[in-house]
């Protein structure tokens, strides 16, 4: 069943999954979380949609006749000329693919449209977003977190092998390809130092909130999954991102989230 979200505070994405059934994946955990609390309209911006399902065949219906399977290819006809393809490869070991088709986002507002495949690999996962017009494609580590206006998105890459999420990525929407205006690498996976962010969430297509997460140093608290957790903020100011840990802590300590 198609479903279209509109996007205001917070949008995530809900990735696809074959047509058999199958248990939910670590990101249609995550997205069905973000989701569960209904976004709030603002009334400044306009709305941008965003259009995904569980299922591959209901997910292909939000790109309105431009997406289809041929047996183990996934077609995704271009609005320029020409189409992008994605095979299948379940050969076991390093060359093993699977495509899922998970929907799409943008193309209104002056917003460039862009296809969301799940892709499953050897490591375990990714997101690649492909331009609906000019079939450029983009690697992601995470789910992507759409901004109020469309504009930007955000990604946190999923722990997989680390006890906390180790990057989030913030990407400017251009004509063609997104332009990666924030990385920050927070937790070092090896050492197990450093915090991990987590919740992350537009508030205005200026701000983004999140809560950073450290390992606790009692061995009982980290068995049990436990956290030591503090909100901060990430604001962009003068074309600049600028990580604020002041305005939730009580603290007055801004660092410029480039230099983490």
């Amino acid at each position: 069943m198609k479903e279209v979200v509109v996007a205001a505070i917070a949008a995530a994405v809900v990735v696809a999954c074959a047509d058999a059934p199958r248990g939910p994946s670590l990101k249609e955990r995550m997205a069905a979380q973000a989701a569960a609390v209904p976004p709030v309209p603002v009334a400044y911006q306009p709305a941008v949609a965003m259009c995904t399902d569980t299922s591959e065949a209901a997910a292909m219906r939000c790109a309105d006749g431009v997406a289809m399977r041929a047996g183990d290819t996934i077609i995704l006809r271009l609005s320029t000329v020409g189409a992008a393809k994605r095979v299948d490869n379940p050969q076991e070991g390093d060359g093993y693919r699977r495509y899922y088709y998970a929907g799409r986002f943008g193309g209104d507002n002056g917003t460039p449209a862009f296809h969301i495949l799940d892709v499953r690999n050897y490591e375990g996962g990714a997101i690649e977003l492909i331009n609906a017009a000019t079939g450029d494609s983009l690697l992601l580590r995470g789910v992507p977190i759409l901004s109020p206006d469309g504009a930007r998105f955000a990604a946190v890459e999923e722990p997989d092998a680390c006890e906390l999420a180790s990057q989030l990525e913030v990407w400017r929407v251009t004509g063609d390809q997104p332009i990666r205006e924030l990385s920050l690498q927070p937790f070092d996976c090896d050492a197990n130092t450093g915090w991990g962010p987590s919740d992350v969430k537009w508030r205005t297509r200026d701000t983004i909130a999140l809560v950073r997460n450290r390992l606790p140093r009692d061995s009982t608290r980290r068995a049990n999954g436990e956290r030591d957790a503090s909100p901060a903020l990430l604001v962009r100011s003068a074309g600049t991102w600028v990580l604020d840990t002041a305005s939730s802590a009580g603290q007055q300590r801004k660092v410029r989230a480039d230099s983490l």
